[in-house]
């Protein structure tokens, strides 16, 4: 916590600003006037903003405008830092000198600097499975947690470590540079034995094994694949840039992104609501940001479905980011005993439109429905044979008897050719799905298909 909030200080000296009130506050972020018109927000040691600073503007309306900050469409809070993955902060424990000294253990003292160094440092706390590391000087100590520090400014842990190449604490000041005993981006030396899941999002990833209690979260990007780990692996450490190349490999690896889940940023979310909308949907048990756990059943909890479905006044519903045709999609649909959706009122239409919008995965968001022309007349059939009652084409759609599939695209519908490459949706209800008639155009292969008689 800073030693300081001068929030309440600020308007004492600054009267001018009485046109735009006080600027808005942010969680780990301090704000200094400058000018008298401008709100400058810095972060806390430890913390950051992705996109440098935060400045607003008391502007001639007497309103607080961005000036510079993150692009003004983006979701993240403008005023909120956030906690860096490794780096903790200059820090400064409080407690007696007895305490203190058996809380740190030291590691080595005046040691050369061929030694000194912060992954040697890390390397040893991990190996006694500790969390943290505190450099001060030439020592290295280990910590278990860093509940009981006060956190100082990053410039008074101003002494060089003895490579001279980062600075180690201050000892004058008692204070120690603080780092977690893991780096974001490891090489595991086996496959991991912990609860692993097939994911969408890092995030999601993180999350969910904060909801799990486990120590650590492991995400493959490449594979989108979430290990939960509840103690430290053995491991090598890597640069980041050889994690951001294994993200963008589609094969088995054991490289990927580790984070302590207690390090992680609480998740702003007072309901499962608040979390679905930022693009987590896979059901299990998330930490609120008042600290409370709360199991979540996306979407709206009417009927259990698998992971990675989201139910919906009793159906299930699957949105798949691979880009097929429309047969591919029918196929794996198909395999899981579901169809490609069909949407029976307005209702329905939002709820795909708000996932959509919501499941960061999904890309540009155009996906096959399970609608499509069955005469080649613009003629339409929902594919469980339920009646047409919703018609949401775009203006001059449909356009062509020979773009026989439909897509639900920026909201509305388009005919396109059942060829063409896009995500989809599928759709289970309950009880046993019907089989979905493929339109005639299609080349049909899958065995479910084969007996079907299309008219033509």
């Amino acid at each position: 916590m800073p030693l300081f909030h001068p929030l309440s200080l600020l308007f004492l000296f600054h009267p001018a600003l009485d046109g735009c009130g006080e600027p808005p506050s942010g969680s780990d972020s301090i704000v200094t006037i400058t000018n008298t018109t401008l709100a400058v927000y810095t972060c806390e040691s430890g913390h950051f903003f992705p996109w440098g600073e935060t400045v607003l503007r008391c502007n001639a309306s007497g309103q607080w405008e961005l000036l510079s900050g993150p692009d003004e469409n983006s979701t993240s809070d403008w005023y909120s830092c956030s906690r860096r993955s490794t780096y903790q902060g200059c820090l400064e424990f409080n407690g007696t000198s007895s305490n203190f000294e058996m809380s740190l253990p030291v590691f080595y003292e005046n040691s050369s600097s061929e030694r000194d160094n912060r992954r040697e440092c890390q390397g040893f706390c991990r190996g006694q499975g500790h969390r943290f590391v505190a450099r001060q000087g030439s020592n290295c100590s280990c910590l278990a947690n860093i509940t009981t520090a006060t956190t100082r400014a990053d410039n008074l842990c101003s002494d060089l470590c003895a490579d001279a190449t980062s600075h180690c604490g201050n000892t004058d000041l008692a204070l120690y540079s603080v780092f977690a005993s893991v780096e974001e981006c490891v090489t595991l030396s086996r496959s991991p034995n912990a609860t692993e899941t097939s994911m969408f999002t890092q995030q999601t990833c993180q999350e969910f094994c904060r909801g799990l209690d486990s120590l650590l979260s492991f995400w493959r990007g490449g594979l989108k694949h979430c290990d939960c780990l509840h103690q430290i692996p053995d491991l090598t450490e890597e640069s980041r840039s050889t994690c951001l190349a294994a993200d963008n490999v589609a094969e088995e690896t054991l490289t990927g992104s580790l984070f302590i889940t207690e390090l992680l940023d609480p998740m702003p979310a007072s309901s499962c609501e608040d979390i679905f909308n930022q693009g987590i949907f896979v059901h299990g048990s998330y930490y609120l940001s008042n600290g409370t756990k709360i199991f979540c059943d996306f979407y709206d909890g009417s009927t259990r479905c698998d992971r990675g479905w989201l139910s919906y006044t009793g159906s299930c519903y699957s949105f798949l980011s691979e880009k097929a045709g429309a047969e591919s999609h029918l196929q794996t649909c198909g395999v899981h005993r579901s169809l490609l959706v069909s949407v029976s009122d307005q209702a329905e239409w939002d709820f795909l439109i708000l996932a959509l919008s919501r499941l960061q995965y999904m890309e540009n968001g155009i996906v096959y429905i399970g609608l499509y022309d069955t005469q080649k007349t613009f003629s339409y059939m929902w594919s469980d044979e339920t009646p047409v009652t919703l018609r949401k084409f775009n203006l001059n759609y449909p356009d062509n008897v020979d773009n026989r599939c439909i897509v639900l695209v920026n909201g509305v519908m388009q005919n396109v050719l059942c060829s063409d490459q896009y995500g989809a949706v599928c759709e289970r209800s309950p009880g046993e799905a019907p089989i979905f008639p493929v339109p005639p155009d299609l080349q049909v292969r899958h065995p479910s298909f084969q007996s079907l008689q299309i008219s033509r």
